[in-house]
């Protein structure tokens, strides 16, 4: 009750920022109506929506209603303005963007071959988009930009994972509002067999890097056909992670790409070409062993390979010879049921049998048989 003699309803609405919130009515009803409502903003927005200034609601409810004209809610008008919005910090051109996320991880010690497959990608991207305000680059740009290059899949999918790292890099900064990539659809996988090299493939590259000594090839080929090792993997493996006498290749956790340690057998017929090789130390692979493998192609006119056929080769041959997936895949660093998925039955136990039994000739420099 008031001094005038009026009566007054409280309702008391706890506490915003250390202050009590309280509102009077001048009947009980209309105190307990917003009562019950109140606790039903307080259950599901909390106790901040009690405290909403009225300007504020004013407010939502005038935008609300001009938007009921084009059907539209207060939160699809919100989306649609931070989706347009340009930050208000210094604006960024995407190949500055893309450099200091780079530095950053080359900071942050990340894998060498994981930060040269980024600065590759940054690269490929920054020759349509690298002079261009981050700010600016629209989905629609970066769609057509990806299927203009006529990629596969997979490919596509790779371009937009690391281009879309810069983007929710500049979102993180302020140089942006969202990551145009992650409204873009990503492709499926075309439905093709995995391509493998069979034996008689297998046995002919391996005779062509004998008798081309000096590209220096042999080891990382037999490597790759033969211990299912990435490419990225061999190009850091050393000859003292090359383990004859105890018949096993040691791929540390600092150089496997799953970043997990690993053991792999070294096969009869992978050991007969080490030891001919074999050293006590230093790099597996050649300097420049890229671009050997290029000049390798054009020498015996095989100048494109499935992308990693000598590992899918490994892998189909290993999995019918030794018949045990659990095995298989420790070796080659993936789960089982990649193998199913990927590799049962793709070759036949003569194939395999064929695949295990290619061995450098004794004595015979260049020439290849069949133990």
């Amino acid at each position: 009750m008031n001094k005038n003699g009026s009566v007054q309803w409280e309702v008391y609405c706890g506490r915003e920022n250390g202050k009590r919130i309280r509102k009077y009515f001048a009947t009980q009803l209309e105190a307990e109506t917003f009562r019950e409502v109140a606790r039903t903003k307080k259950a599901n927005h909390g106790i901040a929506a009690l405290a909403m200034p009225e300007s504020i609601r004013l407010e939502a409810l005038t935008c609300s209603q001009r938007l009921a004209v084009a059907s539209a809610t207060l939160t699809q008008a919100t989306e649609y303005f931070l989706l347009h919005h340009k930050p208000t910090s210094e604006e960024r051109l995407f190949k500055d963007v893309a450099a200091e996320l780079l530095h950053r991880k080359i900071k942050a010690k990340k894998k060498k071959s994981y930060a040269d497959g980024l600065g590759w990608t940054f690269g490929v991207f920054n020759r349509a988009f690298g002079e261009r305000k981050i700010s600016e680059i629209m989905p629609d740009e970066v769609e057509h930009w990806v299927w203009d290059m006529d990629y596969a899949p997979a490919t596509v999918r790779g371009y937009l994972r690391d281009v879309g790292q810069v983007f929710r890099y500049a979102v993180k900064r302020n140089y942006r509002s969202d990551n145009p990539c992650a409204l873009i659809e990503r492709p499926e996988d075309d439905d093709k067999p995995t391509a493998i090299f069979r034996a008689e493939q297998v046995a002919n590259i391996l005779a062509e890097a004998m008798i081309h000594p000096d590209l220096e090839l042999v080891v990382p080929f037999a490597l790759a056909f033969f211990a299912g090792l990435r490419s990225c993997e061999i190009e850091v493996l050393d000859w003292t992670e090359i383990h004859l006498e105890r018949a096993f290749i040691e791929v540390t956790k600092g150089k496997s790409k799953t970043r997990q340690r690993r053991i792999v057998t070294i096969q009869p017929n992978l050991k007969a070409f080490l030891e001919v090789h074999r050293r006590l130390g230093g790099p597996v692979v050649p300097p420049n062993w890229w671009n050997r493998r290029q000049e390798f192609g054009k020498r015996i006119g095989m100048r494109q390979w499935p992308r990693n056929v000598a590992r899918h080769s490994f892998v189909s041959h290993h999995y019918q010879h030794m018949g045990n997936e659990n095995l298989t895949a420790a070796e080659a660093g993936h789960s089982p049921q990649v193998l199913q998925e990927h590799y049962r039955e793709l070759v036949s136990p003569d194939d395999a049998r064929a695949y295990w039994m290619i061995f450098p000739s004794p004595g015979e420099y260049g020439r290849l048989t069949a133990a």
